[in-house]
């Protein structure tokens, strides 16, 4: 591999456009300096003394508290379909609104996404979804950067992706899958894998960003590959999927106690469709409800104020427009939704949901 030289790793892009800070466009080549500019060489390492050690330092920098922080590389990994991608993207829309995950308490950051696996179309489409699962509406500080087929053996990549980090203050990363960007190695082998990991750890370390990495299981269950891939990373998480149950296993936690937590998948199939996750003890709560109810609530979540004969001519293959119908006067009885407009001859009753049917809507 070629020899990182630090200097190589300075952000002052002047291509950099301070009302897009994630353009899309490649960048152009940085200039040489002009006659009578210079800037100090930054140091390659330091060194530090014991009583260094005895010296105030700056309070960790939390993505999810007491869990993920800045400057640090968690892998997540799982078999083929168990919903990994989604699941971090419900983890970056929470962080991006400042909303708590599955009992973690999070710190609002920008994020990046460095999707080698998805393309535009379905990265977009899985973002909105989990979006409007969350009540999102596009201001969230989220910018995604899809097959740009880096390579972080590479020099130029590395220094590519830091300086997108950096111009972006970026906070999080994720990046899917750690194999796209290790493209002709052989992940079995920890000999063409550790570059992979050392870059990928001094590139958090250098911008102070936390990454999580998406992976995959082996044919074993344990995650795929070398174990230089576990050995490198500060947190490990096994993600298991047993019908739309989540579990999330620590199998690696360098500097904190082990966690297992669980979460259910929660899936809008009425467009526009929204994607959210919720903790096992939210789901518990809930209320069975019938066929109609079940689909007034779900499309009144969805499409928001709604006449009568709207949710009707919508309700077929969900049920039968006569049941979506009684259902209507049912949920008004239990004050989950009410009428928007005033009755009167020639007027279309429209409907939507109160705050408590809001609540029962999201927790189907």
């Amino acid at each position: 591999m070629t020899q990182i030289n630090v200097d190589d790793f300075i952000a002052d892009d002047p291509y950099f456009d301070a009302s897009n800070p994630m353009p899309g466009n490649d960048p152009q080549p940085v200039p040489n300096p002009q006659p009578g500019q210079t800037k100090a060489p930054k140091p390659r390492y330091r060194i530090l003394s014991a009583r260094d050690a005895f010296l105030p330092r700056p309070p960790t920098e939390w993505i999810l508290k007491q869990f993920i922080e800045r400057g640090t590389v968690t892998a997540i990994y799982g078999n083929p379909g168990c919903g990994k991608t989604y699941v971090v993207i419900d983890l970056i829309v929470c962080v991006a609104r400042d909303e708590g995950w599955l009992g973690f308490e999070t710190v609002q950051c920008n994020i990046l996404i460095i999707d080698e696996e998805s393309g535009e179309l379905r990265m977009m489409r899985r973002l909105e979804e989990t979006l409007r699962g969350h009540g999102g509406d596009g201001s969230e500080p989220i910018w995604s950067i899809s097959y740009a087929r880096f390579d972080l053996a590479n020099k130029s990549d590395i220094h590519e992706v830091i300086t997108r980090i950096n111009m972006g203050n970026i906070g999080l990363v994720v990046i899917d899958a750690l194999s796209d960007i290790a493209p002709n190695r052989d992940e079995n082998a920890t000999k063409e894998m550790k570059p992979i990991m050392l870059n990928l750890r001094y590139i958090a370390e250098e911008t102070q960003a936390a990454i999580i990495l998406i992976h995959h299981a082996n044919k074993q269950g344990g995650y795929r590959g070398a174990t230089t891939i576990k050995g490198d990373v500060d947190i490990m998480i096994k993600l298991e999927n047993e019908k739309g149950v989540l579990t999330f296993t620590s199998e690696k936690m360098r500097d904190g106690a082990p966690v297992t937590f669980s979460a259910l998948t929660n899936f809008m199939n009425i467009d526009p469709k929204m994607f959210w996750l919720t903790t096992t003890a939210v789901q518990a709560q809930k209320k069975a409800y019938k066929a109609g109810e079940d689909y007034v609530l779900r499309y009144l979540l969805a499409n928001g104020s709604s006449t009568s004969e709207d949710i009707k001519d919508n309700s077929l293959p969900f049920c039968q427009p006569k049941t979506a119908q009684n259902a209507i006067g049912t949920l008004l009885i239990q004050d989950l939704l009410f009428r928007v407009n005033r009755g009167g001859k020639g007027i279309q009753a429209e409907y939507e949901l109160t705050q408590n049917g809001q609540k029962e809507a999201k927790n189907l």
